[in-house]
């Protein structure tokens, strides 16, 4: 998501000119193209500080993994925590490291988000109120690209973070709902075949180049093989495309 909201400011940027001046041109770029990276190093550090396997969470799904996959824990390679950890009694205790780290994950797409939706509202009004000022065709070319960039937000917002949000607050209510984790391995899974067809199909030179070469496919129809068999009384006629005749 900070890839995306690094595009939108770069969008509005270009929209802008004087935002474009002050922020996103010349060197200026490459303090919005180090974000996404900054946020890489971000989470790779809350992964292994807050969301690594430990002794807890491996005794904790040992008999479910062995259940489920017939493997042992100690042969998954995953990434996990335990919201809750049961004390000496039956109440369950916080487990303060878990939620610092949900919670600098939930900071992070909140940041981003909040660049996409700000941002990306930003690049609406400015083109809706250019559209006396530029050319028919440059409109109607910003406005494909807006339109792009916003499905391309949609698909892994819808595709991946929500169902992933849906996944982390079940467990973060105590709540046990196995079908979520089929339900978030779906959507992950349709998410790169999905991704690119906004360009494809919103933008107007991509989708005629499509179009241009399926209609250069040309069908090659079936060709008639007729067989002739003749005997005393009947002759037989083998039609590849009819089937059988007697005459």
């Amino acid at each position: 998501m900070a890839v995306f909201a690094s595009h939108f400011v770069y969008r509005y940027g270009s929209i802008d000119p004087s935002f474009g001046k002050k922020f996103t041109s010349g060197w200026k770029l490459g303090i919005i193209l180090i974000f996404p990276v900054i946020f890489s190093f971000w989470w790779a550090g809350v992964v292994r500080y807050c969301f690594w396997p430990n002794e807890d969470t491996k005794e904790y799904i040992r008999e479910l993994i062995n259940r489920t996959v017939g493997e042992d824990v100690e042969n998954i390679s995953y990434i996990g925590t335990m919201f809750y950890q049961s004390s000496g009694t039956n109440d369950l205790d916080f487990n303060s490291v878990a939620w610092i780290g949900v919670c600098q994950m939930f900071l992070m797409v909140g940041f981003s988000m909040g660049c996409v939706f700000g941002f990306g509202t930003g690049c609406y009004f400015l083109l809706s109120d250019q559209l006396s000022i530029l050319s028919a065709a440059a409109n109607n070319f910003q406005k494909q690209l807006f339109y792009s960039l916003v499905l391309q937000t949609l698909i892994p917002l819808v595709l991946m973070h929500i169902p992933i949000t849906i996944f982390f607050i079940c467990p973060m209510l105590n709540l046990d709902l196995d079908f979520t984790s089929v339900f978030v391995a779906s959507t992950i899974t349709l998410y790169p075949a999905v991704d690119p067809l906004p360009s494809f199909f919103v933008i107007k030179s991509y989708r005629e180049a499509i179009l241009s070469f399926f209609r250069k496919v040309k069908v090659i129809p079936p060709r008639n093989t007729m067989i002739g068999t003749y005997t005393q009384n009947s002759a037989v006629i083998y039609n590849t495309k009819l089937g059988v005749k007697i005459i």
